[in-house]
């Protein structure tokens, strides 16, 4: 009961904003946990794993109906689902008809050069960005910092409309983003990029608290790639998703093992006491 009315919380407020990735992180975070607790039990197979995508495909697609139809995008009627299916290609393909303008210098997003889009998480580090004044120091810098996201998003429609192009249509994927935000040398940030992801995969593997919490928001991230405008992984809620697992599993293991120090047991591994038999 407490779980379903997580979710329900949770869900609340991508549709009062009428925005669709918050929707996706759920889907996808879920099924990453599911799969893993599968692939432990002996019980993930090709059957297993088509079901779920099919499941996920699906879903994904009624979420992007729903935000659809409260952004007044589609209307119910005759042409209904071509019109759905058309639009979810436009946003595919303008993303990357965005990116081509970028890079042929048609279009230039708002805050470039500024690493606005790719290094979030410093602008606003959780609890000391503000009262630090991180965007503050980066502005006495020369950098073209906004004051906000919001500021920012409502610019790049205006950018995109400037550029000659359809300006509802504001995704630039995470390669668009990089490259406004470093150019040609965008290179050096997604080889960081896959040093975190790399290492997040191997603890998701092995089953730890962190690598299980925090994979799939790097696996998220990824498959967010193609229309990326905000890139999930340089958002500050990769540092909170990061370190809170870090400090569960400290607390956590330190009263266990005071526990289990009086019963007279030793301390199990996580992967060893759920499942036993690997």
């Amino acid at each position: 009961g407490m779980f379903c009315t997580v979710i329900m919380v949770y869900l609340l407020e991508p549709f009062l904003l009428q925005v669709r990735g918050p929707i996706f992180i759920l889907v996808f975070t879920l099924i990453f946990v599911w799969v893993l607790h599968l692939w432990y039990s002996g019980k993930l197979t090709v059957r297993v794993l088509f079901r779920n995508g099919i499941f996920l495909m699906f879903f994904g697609f009624l979420i992007f109906v729903g935000v659809a139809l409260q952004r007044k995008q589609l209307v119910i009627g005759e042409g209904f689902f071509e019109s759905a299916w058309g639009l979810l290609i436009c946003y595919f393909v303008a993303a990357y008809n965005r990116l081509a303008a970028m890079v042929d210098g048609l279009l230039i997003l708002p805050n470039s050069a500024s690493g606005f889009y790719t290094l979030g998480f410093v602008w606003n580090f959780p609890l000391i960005a503000k009262m630090f004044g991180f965007s503050e120091i980066g502005r006495s810098f020369g950098l073209d910092l906004p004051s906000s996201g919001t500021e920012n998003w409502l610019a790049s429609f205006v950018a995109v409309w400037q550029a000659g192009l359809n300006g509802s249509l504001n995704w630039f994927t995470v390669f668009g983003c990089a490259y406004a935000d470093y150019g040609w040398m965008a290179w050096v940030w997604f080889l960081l990029y896959g040093f975190i992801s790399q290492i997040a995969w191997n603890r998701f593997l092995q089953a730890t608290p962190w690598g299980v919490v925090f994979y799939p928001w790097v696996a998220v991230s990824i498959l967010s790639w193609w229309g990326a405008r905000n890139i999930f992984i340089a958002q500050a809620d990769t540092v909170t998703i990061a370190l809170t697992p870090l400090v569960i599993a400290v607390v956590t293991k330190n009263v266990s093992r005071f526990i289990l120090r009086k019963s007279g047991q030793k301390w199990p591994t996580v992967v060893s006491s759920l499942y036993p038999n690997r």
